[in-house]
């Protein structure tokens, strides 16, 4: 069974009752002291091996000891929907989570990985492990993936049990085996750079100063300007800024250089332009031409 080495800070650890930390337990049917020999009891300042976990307590966690079983129970269930109730709290704002099921060798290589895989997230994607565990990829793991939408079933230096491969068949359920840590860490930042939602951002193209205004007619103004960086084009959205702040937005309808319509002002060279717009433009304004890309 899965074995962690413990110290007993407070009271007495005694045999036939039930250790959690976290939300692992372990009955305490087999305790050895460090020289590897069984014991019935143990007291605080004692270093103990527990035999039999349930899962693999994380290292530098507490533990307590339990008479009955139903509170031990009871203890790390409390645990575990604290658990989830952070973890809640922590994806707010992220717009997708990709959930990890991962398996590996040793408690060593297990939490390595966790905390490469907590490495991997953006403000845009979130790799949350929801699974973890020392040895073969089993059954209940398939089942935990199949769970939780388009998981991944990660393992590191472990097997695939025949029954746990034949169900991932039935299910779809896609599962992936790595010898080499940074291969499937390279792996699962491509898998989540694929999963990763595009956004759209505005990003400025090109931008003009507003020299001279000519006209206005209805929310159609002509004016005068000098392209400052970039360039303007034929039909761009522009934002109308003023002091630095922006005060509404147009667009361009038509663009002239020397009395010639054209389609593109480069950076330097003055224009004329009819800008849409219900707001007043003034000179001195700044006209930011901007465009939708997606990233």
């Amino acid at each position: 069974g899965i074995t962690a080495t413990a110290i007993i800070l407070d009271g007495t650890l005694r045999k036939g009752e039930f250790a959690v930390s976290g939300n692992s337990i372990s009955p305490l049917r087999i305790v050895e002291n460090f020289a590897g020999k069984p014991i019935e009891s143990a007291t605080f300042s004692s270093p103990v091996r527990i035999i039999g976990w349930n899962e693999l307590p994380k290292v530098g966690s507490s533990f307590i000891c339990f008479a009955d079983k139903k509170e031990a129970q009871k203890a790390a269930s409390e645990y575990k929907e604290t658990i989830n109730q952070g973890d809640t709290t922590k994806e707010d704002g992220v717009a997708s989570v990709v959930p990890i099921v991962i398996k590996a060798d040793t408690g060593g290589s297990l939490d390595a990985l966790v905390y490469e895989i907590g490495k991997l997230g953006n403000e845009r994607v979130l790799p949350k492990v929801v699974l973890s565990g020392i040895g073969p990829i089993s059954e209940n793991d398939i089942r935990a993936a199949e769970n939780n939408d388009n998981a991944f079933v990660l393992g590191f230096h472990t097997k695939v049990d025949a029954g746990a491969q034949n169900l991932a068949l039935r299910l779809n359920v896609a599962v992936h085996t790595f010898d080499i840590i940074y291969k499937l860490t390279e792996w699962l930042a491509q898998a989540i750079k694929e999963r990763t939602p595009s956004i759209e951002v505005e990003e400025v193209v090109g931008s003009a100063k507003v020299m001279k205004l000519f006209s206005s007619v209805k929310d159609k103004q002509i004016l005068g300007g000098k392209v400052q960086s970039g360039e303007i084009h034929l039909g761009d959205t522009v934002r109308i800024m003023r002091r630095e702040s922006e005060i509404s937005r147009g667009k361009i309808r038509e663009l002239q250089q020397a009395k010639q319509k054209t389609s593109t002002i480069q950076e330097g060279s003055e224009f004329g332009a009819m800008i849409e717009s219900k707001f007043e433009i003034a000179p001195g304004d700044v006209l930011e031409c901007i465009v939708l890309t997606k990233k």
